[in-house]
């Protein structure tokens, strides 16, 4: 009964027929190949390959956080309007060209120049020249690009003791050009004055009868296209 037994299981290993006298050999073997069959298996171990690109990869995701935009924060002073356009790059050349007339020291030590050809600036010292003789820029030109009937505004202060005029230009695209100066302590903004004429140039406290202020005022000038579309620009001055 034992021969009977080994000869099953060795044909079953090898696939041949087996006799009684040699299966104690034959069985050796086939211990043999399968114990060294053994080890071979154990080293293919790939768990160690895993846990680097595991590592690797999620560390530096985190770091796109920084990307995300600054909120736009409205300069006081500048020229906004509603929706606010953007700041044209004169009006800052114009706030360091007043800087520097003031002794202030200008970053870089460079000022930036108009654009040459500057139809709103051209208009303005024209219309200074003659509504308001002996009078100097008291602000620097307020700019926007303005559709019909969209407002913009400048705040400024008028001092006590001084006299104003206010000067309002347009570029091409607009064919009329209104212009107030309102006092916001008397809400709703109450108009001290307004030029509502047919004009590409219009003017407060001109033909000598410049604004004078009882006392320091805070004003906002507005100004609106009651025509057209395009560029406007207004501007202070003083005496």
């Amino acid at each position: 009964m034992t021969t009977i037994a080994l000869c099953v299981g060795i044909g079953l290993a090898f696939s041949f027929g087996c006799e009684p006298r040699k299966t104690a050999k034959t069985g050796g073997t086939a211990a043999a190949t399968a114990t060294s069959a053994a080890p071979t298996a154990t080293p293919t171990a790939t768990a160690p390959t895993a846990t680097p690109t595991a590592t690797a990869t999620a560390a530096p995701t985190p770091t796109p956080t920084a990307t995300a935009p600054a909120p736009t924060v409205a300069t006081p002073g500048a020229w906004p309007a509603t929706p606010m356009p953007g700041i044209d790059p004169n009006l800052v050349a114009e706030w360091a060209k007043k800087a520097q007339e003031m002794g202030l020291p200008i970053p870089g030590g460079t000022v930036p120049t108009p654009a040459a050809g500057d139809p709103i600036e051209a208009a303005l010292k024209a219309s200074a020249a003659k509504s308001a003789p002996g009078f100097t820029a008291a602000s620097p030109i307020g700019r926007a690009k303005l559709k019909q009937g969209e407002h913009a505004g400048m705040n400024f202060t008028m001092q006590q003791g001084k006299c104003y005029v206010v000067l309002g230009a347009a570029g091409p695209g607009v064919t009329q050009l209104g212009l107030h100066l309102l006092y916001p302590a008397a809400p709703p903004n109450a108009a001290i004055a307004s030029d509502t004429s047919a004009t590409t140039t219009p003017i407060l406290g001109g033909g000598g009868k410049p604004l004078c202020p009882p006392v320091t005022s805070a004003v906002r000038v507005d100004t609106v296209p009651a025509g057209g579309a395009g560029d406007v620009g207004v501007q202070v001055w003083v005496k």
